[in-house]
């Protein structure tokens, strides 16, 4: 599907689903150690899985502290935890539950983290972030950008605003806010 313009717009979500990852992550952990104490397994593999994923944290807080990037994402040590919990001998039904999430989260992290881009045709505009929304022209009384904001003003009395990502946009403002008038225009 081409698209005559593409926006990428900034997701200020990011942070807020690392945290959240990384309690979640945290919750495992704290759990799986308290079951390693609890069933007297210090020998069993659990236990030094746990001490890897400990070192990994500590190593990724480290380089993150340093402002480097690092390969190691909270996506990756809800991945490792949620299968300590599945191949898990001793685990109850609950436990292997809590581990097939952990895994599906690790799995939709990468696409929610991703940044929204919104594609516009002569046709239709779609959004495609975690689901594809297409919409028709006659949707929308303005659509401008303006000092990188992009404005979306819906018929329905919702407005959409959302700071774009000006490197990555392959559009000129006064082309793209041209074109939206010209498309709003045919579709009124």
């Amino acid at each position: 599907m081409t698209f005559d313009y593409v926006v990428i717009l900034k997701n200020k979500d990011k942070r807020s689903i690392d945290i959240i990852n990384l309690i979640l992550c945290g919750i495992g952990l704290i759990y799986l150690v308290y079951k390693s104490i609890l069933l007297n397994i210090h020998q069993h593999f659990q236990f030094g899985w746990i001490a890897v994923i400990m070192t990994l944290f500590l190593v990724n807080f480290y380089i993150r502290k340093k402002n480097q990037t690092t390969s190691f994402s909270p996506a990756l040590a809800l991945y490792l935890i949620g299968l300590l919990f599945i191949f898990n001998t001793q685990t109850t039904l609950a436990e292997t539950i809590f581990g097939v999430i952990l895994l599906i989260l690790a799995a939709f992290e990468q696409k929610v983290k991703a940044n929204l881009e919104i594609g516009f045709s002569a046709h239709f505009i779609m959004f495609n972030n975690f689901t594809k929304t297409k919409y028709s022209w006659n949707d929308f009384n303005n659509i401008v950008i303006k000092d990188n904001i992009l404005t979306l003003d819906f018929k329905s009395n919702r407005l959409f605003q959302r700071e774009t990502i000006d490197e990555e946009s392959d559009c000129d403002e006064d082309e793209f806010n041209e074109f939206c008038r010209e498309q709003l225009a045919k579709n009124q």
